[in-house]
């Protein structure tokens, strides 16, 4: 029988049946002395097998309905945060229903805070962009996380050295100023570098414009 074979019940049972074949040989019985003995048996292992096979599938239907919600969220997160749980998704769904059921909600978990992490890493390569003036061309919503911290950083450490530039040049571009005596009209280039104190320069546009003032002016300008 397709049981658990280390049960000791189920042992004693196979010693029985085998004792009643042996008897059957034994004494001579008929076949329908044997099937009527093992019909016997057969029922009564029967309304017990019943109520325990019910029970089994109804614990299947409610873990696969249980996974089936689990899985769709997990595999829609999974595609937002770009694939990154692919791996633990196949581990997780390898898994019999139970270990299943529970890996896939601790996935769920693992994502949300994932997702969470994603969220504030996307709204700060949205200012980073907007703050050196670049569209966001392409979308950000299927990157992980490793990745989005890795362009994010990378914004950031740029953003710096652009406002560490910008410093400088406006620090020299006053120091010439204050050599040839020259006031910047109101309004131009060189008057926002001195007036932004190194804030000047940041996005693509004023970047460019920032370094032409500056050779411009290391050039000699019009003096």
């Amino acid at each position: 029988l397709p049981l658990w074979a280390a049960s000791p019940a189920l042992q004693q049972l196979y010693a029985l049946a085998a004792e009643l074949q042996g008897l059957w040989c034994i004494v001579g019985a008929e076949d329908q002395e044997r099937l009527v003995d093992t019909e016997a048996i057969a029922d009564a292992a029967r309304i017990e097998v019943i109520p325990r096979l019910e029970r089994w599938r109804r614990q299947q239907k409610e873990l696969l309905e249980r996974i089936s919600e689990c899985q769709a969220w997990v595999e829609g997160a999974n595609r937002e945060l770009g694939g990154e749980f692919t791996q633990d998704l196949a581990q997780a769904l390898s898994e019999p229903l139970r270990r299943r059921a529970v890996a896939l909600e601790r996935l769920m978990a693992e994502m949300a805070a994932k997702q969470m992490q994603a969220q504030a890493l996307r709204a700060e390569r949205r200012r980073l962009l907007l703050l050196l003036g670049r569209p966001e061309v392409d979308s950000p919503s299927a990157m992980g996380v490793a990745k989005l911290q890795a362009h994010v950083e990378g914004l950031s450490a740029e953003r710096d050295e652009r406002l560490a530039e910008a410093s400088r040049v406006a620090d020299a571009l006053r120091d010439i100023f204050e050599e040839i005596s020259f006031t910047p009209s109101p309004g131009s280039d060189d008057a926002r570098i001195l007036m932004s104190d190194g804030g000047f320069g940041v996005t693509d546009t004023d970047h460019a414009g920032l370094l032409d003032r500056l050779r411009f002016w290391g050039a000699g300008g019009s003096r």
